[in-house]
């Protein structure tokens, strides 16, 4: 008997679970269907008085003696805001300070700062990346201050948004190289606005690298993609000299760096890699030798013909019939 009364409240304890887990199932998932239909409410709502300030602010974005528009009435803040960061993203040089001006004048740089002050980490990550519009003291007080947070996520979306002005940039790296937020493939955006903002910070910190300083081979690996990615030629001989040296993944990224910045060092870079142990690294140079090799490369490009593995090897091989052929025909080859 104890154990038929045992099994019935084992069973009775899983269908009420069940249904409390269908419960709240449904409630979330009503909870998602409200919540859509309010922002399409709002999006309805406020979509004419938003698009005539869209228009209003395009044109005296391209015409520097124009009259800065003021938000229609009735438009929510977080609406023109919104705006803004669309606008923010297409803007350039002039157009972008005045917009930048009319973000200030139309409260949307408080409602940013109000934003980061909230509890939830997507409003503050998503509030200091908006405020890379704006180079005022109150931004950049307030985007210092979040660099000390204990939230990666917000911590790199600070220093994002700080990396714009060249001022911060040599701190910011001297920083971040440290911190183990800065390794992970999110933090790319954050070292390619660096290699734009000031470059040769990233070059120094490669030199000592080469110099046998203890980098980790990940965060070199975001240098050396960020440089290559910005076009800094001058990079091109301290990217080649960490080939060899700090493992494979490290080896390949400089390979491609070399490949975008068209620096000749790039062929020195692939028959070397062309001997690797790595399968994926002589894969990676066998590519760049399919695109740039000449005749010169034959002895490489044979090598790897001989390659136990089938498409390196037939690649290879692809690239010594056209050699030949352009030998053949006494044109160079492409």
């Amino acid at each position: 008997m104890f154990g038929i009364a045992s099994f019935d409240l084992v069973m009775r304890l899983i269908w009420q679970t069940t249904l409390v887990l269908v419960a709240v199932g449904l409630l979330l998932m009503a909870v998602l269907v409200l919540r859509r239909l309010l922002e399409e409410w709002r999006d309805t709502r406020h979509r004419p008085a938003r698009e005539r300030l869209r228009k209003s602010l395009l044109v005296s974005l391209n015409r520097p003696a124009g009259e800065t528009p003021s938000p229609p009435a009735g438009l929510p803040v977080a609406e023109t805001a919104r705006l803004v960061d669309e606008l923010a993203q297409i803007v350039r040089g002039e157009a972008r300070l005045r917009l930048a001006s009319f973000a200030e004048m139309a409260g949307v740089e408080r409602h940013w700062l109000r934003r980061l002050g909230s509890r939830l980490t997507a409003y503050r990550v998503e509030a200091a990346r908006c405020l890379a519009l704006l180079d005022t003291e109150k931004s950049r007080a307030a985007l210092g201050a979040c660099l000390e947070h204990g939230t990666p996520r917000l911590r790199l979306a600070a220093a994002e948004a700080l990396a714009h002005d060249p001022k911060h940039s040599t701190a910011l790296v001297a920083r971040f190289t440290t911190d183990p937020a800065a390794r992970g493939r999110h933090a790319v955006r954050f070292w390619h606005r660096i290699a734009m903002a000031a470059p040769e910070a990233l070059v120094e910190q490669l030199r000592r690298t080469e110099n046998g300083a203890a980098l980790p081979p990940a965060l070199a690996s975001h240098f050396v993609e960020a440089l290559g990615d910005a076009g800094h030629g001058a990079a091109a001989g301290t990217i080649e000299a960490l080939v060899g040296r700090h493992g494979d993944t490290l080896d390949r990224t400089a390979l491609t760096a070399l490949d975008r910045l068209e620096h000749p060092a790039v062929m020195r870079v692939a028959r070397t890699l062309a001997t690797a142990i790595e399968p994926e690294t002589r894969r990676a140079a066998v590519t760049i030798l399919a695109r740039r090799a000449r005749a010169k490369d034959i002895e490489v490009i044979q090598n790897l013909a001989a390659d136990p593995v089938s498409d390196i090897g037939s690649t290879a091989k692809a690239i010594l019939a056209r050699l030949a052929a352009a030998a053949a025909s006494g044109a160079s080859p492409a």
